[in-house]
């Protein structure tokens, strides 16, 4: 054999998908045929035949070949291969192959075995990884250690439990920076939920990967209540989510109580303060960022009020009503939002979601979005 052929074999083995090398046994794969050439045996691409060998009491020993017979024996011995001894392969020819793969596929080789760590040198391999390279190989191992989740702030898999969620308000471990520019949080105008990329990659992890690889979704939710002495109002807002076909949706109910027959003093109330839809609508304010929806002019004369809608920039859907009664005015404004698989930040549907200013993106119709928060 050639070190070009050799060369041919390890380049199409290197340039396959990532989760394809680390996951499918390919490294055993490799090892198996390159133990075979090793060893004096036929190359992988050399033709093979096997010897049947038939016994008749009334002719001499028959000797033949058949497809079968090669087929068989072929598939015996990749059974009996599945475990190789890595310690058999030669040092030049793991070398070889750790050339053609990027510093993460050769990190996975490398954890393969004591042999591989120690001739591939993990440490000067770790040197050469970029952020991009560091975050697909986080994920990677994130997939075969228990109690551990990505964190795309520190680059680095961080411990997670029940309790530090639920006592650090949504956030289950410390980061660098209190709060973390770009599109790593959502938070909507001057509600106080705060929910982190981290988290939200839990609850998708506790699905995709399976219950000790995150947290259920049942757990991601933040009451909130707040009294405005100065305008007489009561803000309520209760968020939920839950999973949905391998994505995350959120949903919010907001509730804005005036304890007086005073419809003017809640509609200016809402004028200044708003209730945030999404990042890019409000009921309303009306800031030079968001668009006004949801409610008439004038509140007065306008009990039994409804409306619904959708916003183009992120997938958000909406309805918003206004109720008159004995007690007050109550505005409430019900919000359902997609967030996606939350396996990267930069997902567009989580970018969408925690960008200002977004041109239009939307994946789904109007009224989807609510559809399948009400499927489970």
């Amino acid at each position: 054999m050639t070190t070009h052929t050799l060369r041919t074999w390890t380049h199409d083995l290197a340039f396959k998908s990532p989760h394809y090398f680390y996951h499918s046994g390919t490294p055993a794969m490799v090892c198996t045929w390159l133990l075979r050439w090793a060893l004096g045996r036929t190359a992988p691409n050399q033709a093979r035949s096997t010897v049947s060998v038939s016994s008749n009491h009334d002719s001499p020993t028959a000797i033949s070949t058949t497809p079968e017979a090669e087929e068989s024996q072929e598939v015996q011995e990749i059974q009996e291969t599945q475990a190789p001894s890595l310690g058999l392969l030669p040092t030049e020819l793991i070398l070889l192959i750790a050339e053609l793969f990027t510093a993460a596929d050769a990190i996975c080789l490398a954890l393969t075995c004591k042999r591989m760590y120690y001739i591939l040198h993990v440490q000067d391999l770790a040197r050469r990884l970029d952020a991009n390279a560091t975050e697909i190989l986080l994920c990677r191992i994130e997939k075969d250690i228990v109690g551990v989740s990505y964190c795309v702030v520190g680059q680095k898999l961080a411990q997670f439990t029940t309790y530090t969620l639920l006592r650090q308000h949504l956030h289950f471990h410390r980061h660098m920076t209190t709060k973390s520019n770009g599109p790593l949080h959502i938070n909507f105008g001057l509600s106080r939920f705060y929910f982190h990329w981290c988290t939200a990659r839990l609850a998708t992890n506790y699905q995709i990967l399976g219950p000790q690889h995150g947290l259920p979704a049942s757990l991601l939710t933040f009451t909130y209540d707040h009294q405005d002495k100065e305008h007489g109002v009561c803000w309520k807002e209760v968020w939920a989510a839950k999973v949905v076909h391998g994505e995350l949706f959120i949903s919010c109910i907001h509730t804005v109580f005036h304890g007086s027959a005073d419809a003017g003093t809640l509609q200016t109330y809402l004028n200044t303060k708003g209730i945030a839809i999404c990042r890019h609508l409000e009921v309303g304010g009306g800031r030079g960022y968001r668009v006004r929806v949801g409610l008439p002019t004038n509140l007065i004369n306008n009990t039994g009020h409804y409306d619904i809608g959708w916003c183009r920039r992120c997938e958000t859907d909406w309805e918003t009503s206004v109720e008159s009664t004995e007690r007050g005015w109550t505005v409430t404004a019900k919000t359902y939002h997609g967030l996606g698989t939350c396996r990267s930040p930069h997902d567009p549907k989580w970018h969408a979601m925690a960008s200002r200013y977004k041109p239009p993106f939307r994946e789904v119709p109007r009224g989807a979005v609510k559809a399948s928060w009400e499927k489970v």
